[in-house]
């Protein structure tokens, strides 16, 4: 129990902080969503959807490009027009998935990511 409530606070402070985050979700590697933030305007529905979405494009990609060179993807980044997916590894249980806006400076999302799945990896 202490635990749930250690990473609510964290995505809670990660939203509250960072005006260019729409969603932040933290997912198992096997799509499950443990925890979710997100801005009212978003649909609900689209979190869950977005959680399993992460931990499979998470998956994929370090199948692809690590399997037989024994590296570990640490952070993948999709741009949109609309918005960008920043999904960061999270030990090896987990990933943080940051849906931010266009205007976000990818450089200060990259190094708070980074912060905050070594926070959440200290939980887990």
């Amino acid at each position: 129990m202490a635990e749930t409530r250690r990473i609510d606070e964290l995505l809670e402070h990660m939203l509250r902080s960072f005006s260019e985050f729409i969603a932040v979700l933290v997912v198992d590697r096997s799509g499950l969503l443990i925890n979710a933030r997100y801005r009212a305007s978003l649909d609900k529905n689209l979190i869950f959807d977005l959680g399993a979405c992460i931990a499979k494009i998470y998956g994929e990609v370090s199948a692809l490009s690590c399997n037989d060179h024994g590296c570990n993807v640490e952070r993948i980044l999709i741009q949109c027009r609309e918005r960008h997916l920043v999904i960061v590894k999270v030990g090896e249980a987990a990933v943080l998935g940051l849906l931010v806006t266009p205007k976000a400076n990818l450089g200060m999302v990259f190094i708070e990511a980074q912060r905050y799945a070594n926070q959440l990896a200290g939980i887990l």
